[in-house]
């Protein structure tokens, strides 16, 4: 019911910006005017990364050809929503993230399995030197998507619950935890012993407040950001799953630009994608601590405490690596971070 609720909101208010004359069809005396149309808050780095190198890059980029109306958080549409509306031609640009964009196909889902990446730094380094480049190949075949960039936006997700102080998974069982539509993070808490439920967004503080669901899988700066603390702050450092987002277009309407205009988009989505990791560091470190100050309970597993969380991942690997992510892409990911271990438990596993 959600769903239909946001895509009615979202539809409404889209006929707003349609209506507005906001958007310009394209003449040859007046520029394209191409809507941007996120669910980012624009106090986030990714936000301001779209706002400060996206958007003017892409408008100097294409000579004046392109103007951008961003639309951050104004109720024109959620993350999958802004892809969907995107796809049907009613937007040009959309953000998301790679879980809420997995509902379109699978091709992006080895992003989010769960320790594929150790460290932050590694999981910007890779997917920058090649690994979207690599992704783009199947997803604009199979999924529509072109992405412009795929960045971290607030590091690791953490599981926060608003009952108990959590330390191992035997700990989350009766708990209800909101997920994206990933089924990377369904599978990952139904093995860690949660209740797993898929659940909007725009719909979780609510939620929380009312006790239909009991948590959320997200970074530590969300907490803060969405004020999920004044309804859930035991927060467990359980980490697994980069939230990554991407910045999409269509690849049908990406096809049919003029090649200036493919350079020009292309250009400045690598800029986005470069940029965006200092813009990140400094938000995610400024609202991590804000999180603390405001009483967040956060607890750091003891290394014995994570072999348990870690031991849950493999059940996720078994079932995701089932839909046929690609098993060389993954296993150069973990070659090139010297996962050897972590390499040898998948093999054994039956998974590599």
């Amino acid at each position: 019911m959600s769903n239909i609720r946001n895509s009615t909101v979202a539809s409404v208010a889209l006929a707003a910006v349609l209506g507005s004359g906001i958007f310009t069809a394209n003449t040859s005396n007046a520029a394209e005017t191409w809507v941007l149309g996120s669910a980012q808050p624009e106090i986030t780095g990714m936000a301001q990364t779209l706002k400060n190198v996206f958007v003017p890059r892409l408008e100097n980029f294409s000579n004046g050809q392109i103007e951008v109306n961003e639309q951050f958080l104004t109720g024109l549409c959620s993350e999958h929503i802004c892809i969907e509306q995107m796809l049907g031609g009613l937007i040009q640009l959309a953000t998301s993230s790679t879980e809420n964009a997995g509902a379109f196909g699978s091709d992006i889902d080895l992003l989010n399995l769960p320790y594929i990446f150790k460290d932050l730094h590694w999981g910007n380094q890779i997917t920058t030197d090649w690994l979207r480049d690599e992704l783009n190949v199947p997803m604009e075949k199979n999924m529509k998507l072109r992405m412009l960039g795929v960045i971290v936006n607030g590091g690791f997700r953490h599981t926060i619950n608003n009952l108990r102080e959590v330390r191992v998974p035997s700990d989350l069982k009766g708990i209800k935890i909101r997920v994206t539509k990933s089924p990377a993070a369904f599978n990952l808490f139904k093995a860690w012993g949660a209740q797993p439920v898929p659940y909007d967004w725009s719909q979780l503080y609510m939620g929380l407040q009312a006790k239909v669901v009991n948590g959320m899988y997200i970074p530590t700066v969300w907490v803060e950001v969405t004020k999920m603390y004044e309804v859930a702050n035991h927060v467990t450092l359980t980490g697994g799953a980069i939230v990554f987002n991407g910045l999409y277009i269509g690849s049908e309407f990406y096809r049919g630009l003029k090649p200036d205009l493919k350079k020009a988009v292309d250009m400045a989505g690598d800029s986005f994608q470069r940029l965006q990791w200092g813009y990140d560091s400094e938000w995610r470190k400024d609202f991590e601590q804000r999180l603390i100050n405001h009483g967040g309970l956060l607890y750091q597993p003891t290394e014995a405490e994570m072999d348990l969380w870690r031991a849950g991942a493999l059940a996720v690997w078994q079932d995701q690596m089932k839909i046929g992510l690609d098993t060389k892409i993954v296993r150069r990911i973990l070659e090139e971070q010297s996962m050897d271990k972590f390499i040898k438990v998948l093999e054994k596993g039956g998974v590599l």
